[in-house]
């Protein structure tokens, strides 16, 4: 018997619909993103900010450890994070450098 597709509508209480974010997540992820610019040179990485519930999401890819290190740092000193998820990778040990 052929396996049928998971019936989400059936289980409501387990299934979210993930909510857009809210202005002061929008905003903090403004100001984490101006602040990484000011404080990072403009070549040799990148990097993306999302922000859910004040917690900084960070993905992307950096040069080195040391980098990675630094944008955990930067982000912790905005006024207004709660915690910070630091998905980087680095170019030489995950993944190659673009082009």
């Amino acid at each position: 018997m052929p396996r049928q597709p998971f019936d989400d509508t059936r289980f409501p209480q387990y299934y979210r619909v993930p909510r857009p974010p809210t202005e002061a997540d929008q905003d903090l992820a403004v100001r984490v993103a101006a602040r990484l610019r000011a404080d990072l040179s403009p070549v040799g990485h990148h990097i993306v900010v999302e922000v859910q519930n004040r917690v900084v999401m960070l993905e992307g890819g950096v040069p080195d450890p040391a980098m990675r290190a630094q944008v955990h740092q930067i982000v912790w000193q905005v006024a207004g994070v709660a915690d910070v998820s630091n998905r980087l990778a680095v170019w030489s040990e995950d993944l190659p450098e673009p082009a």
